[in-house]
């Protein structure tokens, strides 16, 4: 009898032991697939969508028109670790509001070309360059950075001469910027990172328009009118950011 409970009790244990072992296997290989792990010199990308909020105002809108309080703003950035935390970044923007202006032709021309290319007139980009921090914390990330850049919302050139008297219009609404920013993102997993991104655009020149009248045998008389308007607003996007390995395991 005795012989039988202790065959009963080396079968029980023969039997559980490998069962015990498979699922802390199984366990240890679930935990390690689960794992957050970073790499020295990561290729990153990231993609984000948000309000763009206009903080330049509207300078001299009989010249320059103006832009809506609050437009979409959607960004592409890649970045590439040189150093262990640190980065070069590239930056592409793209802004979406339409200019408001009191002159005809120009309002024509944004209709002709909304009716054959519907949304286009609306699209402003931007594309900046700089440098980034990224410090980890468990699945918690924090990238602050700072860079420069060049947005275009377009401009335009008009000449008219009356009885030997020409008159020349060129508006800009092209700048160079300043672009400190900063994003916070989680990883859900070693590929895939959820970020919130804020983003503000300092102009670093201002805009210029230049009202030109030549007369005959006279000297030109220019008028310049400056805004700084145009790549000034503050973004707060949310997006994804992919992670790419370019070398081993830290």
């Amino acid at each position: 009898m005795k012989r039988q409970n202790l065959a009963v009790i080396i079968l029980l244990i023969i039997g559980i032991l490998p069962l015990a072992a498979q699922n802390e296997t199984s366990s240890s290989s679930q935990k390690e697939i689960q794992k957050i792990t970073s790499v020295r010199h990561p290729f990153l990308m990231s993609f984000s969508i948000g309000p763009n909020f206009n903080t330049g105002g509207s300078d001299y809108p009989e010249y320059f028109g103006s832009r809506a309080d609050v437009a979409t703003q959607f960004d592409w950035r890649m970045s590439v670790g040189f150093a262990r935390h640190w980065n070069a970044y590239l930056d592409i923007g793209l802004s979406f509001f339409k200019i408001r202006t009191d002159d005809l032709s120009t309002n024509i021309a944004q209709a002709l070309g909304d009716k054959l290319f519907p949304g286009l007139s609306r699209i402003k980009p931007a594309a900046s360059i700089g440098i980034g921090y990224m410090a980890e914390m468990g699945r918690w990330q924090l990238m602050p950075r700072i860079g420069i850049g060049r947005m275009s919302a377009g401009g335009s050139e008009k000449t008219q001469t009356i009885e030997e008297t020409t008159y020349k219009l060129e508006i800009s609404r092209s700048s160079t910027f300043l672009n400190p920013g900063i994003a916070a993102g989680y990883r859900t997993s070693n590929l895939c990172s959820i970020i919130l991104d804020v983003s503000y655009r300092c102009p670093l020149q201002d805009c210029k328009t230049t009202y030109t009248v030549t007369e005959p045998d006279l000297t030109s008389t220019t008028k310049t009118v400056n805004s700084r308007s145009w790549a000034n607003d503050l973004s707060v996007s949310v997006g994804i950011q992919l992670h790419m390995r370019l070398d081993k395991k830290r």
